[in-house]
């Protein structure tokens, strides 16, 4: 259908994608290769291809993502905190979406005990979001990775994030809410997360 409708021009912007990939450092898995995350490939609505930086987890590796509020309380950030320590001897893969408050605090906690970390963008490998967050998404690429669906320099659009959340909860045998409102992606994450037929856990708090 691809080529009937658009021919050599959408093979030609495929390749083009690729290019940019692979001259920013990235690295792509096509759904249902060995090195695809096993938890994606037992949800309907995985992406057909991950762009990624640095090293995606072994068949069998642990993997816990934890999401909350971007408004982080200092009891958010002590139990996210305290989560993470008790993880550690489990050598589980921290997994989280690289955004303000609980988010950048969950990989903030796992790169200084040196686990590994996993961040899911909203945004392509070459347009890291929120940019002020772009050293953690360096450092996170020596045991772990950054990962995205997106290509290369994709900006970041609202859209993308309620989408992004798929994989967060999708990469993980369980989700932790820390701290979170109502509405929002944590609540979406749980959401899609208790849809995949994952455990969902969260911090008792107000």
């Amino acid at each position: 259908r691809i080529l009937g409708h658009e021919g050599e021009k959408a093979l030609k912007r495929a390749e083009e994608q690729l290019a940019n990939n692979s001259r920013g450092g990235g690295s792509y898995v096509l759904h249902g290769s060995q090195t695809y995350p096993s938890g994606l490939i037992r949800c309907g609505d995985a992406p057909q291809l991950l762009f990624y930086k640095g090293k995606l987890p072994a068949e069998g590796a642990r993997m816990v993502s934890v999401v909350g509020t971007r408004k982080a309380s200092d009891y958010g950030k002590k139990a996210t905190e305290q989560l993470i320590r008790a993880l550690r001897p489990y050598d589980p893969v921290i997994v989280s979406g690289l955004a303000y408050g609980i988010d950048i605090h969950a990989h903030r906690i796992a790169l200084s005990l040196g686990m590994r970390t996993m961040a899911v963008l909203g945004s392509g490998l070459g347009n890291i979001y929120p940019d002020v967050h772009l050293k953690e998404a360096d450092a996170m690429q020596e045991k772990g990775a950054v990962v995205s669906e997106y290509f290369h320099y994709e900006s970041p659009q609202p859209a993308h994030f309620p989408k992004r959340n798929r994989i967060v909860a999708g990469l993980s045998a369980a989700t932790v809410v820390v701290e979170a409102g109502i509405k929002g992606g944590a609540w979406i994450t749980a959401s899609l997360a208790n849809d995949y037929g994952r455990e969902v856990y969260a911090v008792p708090g107000p």
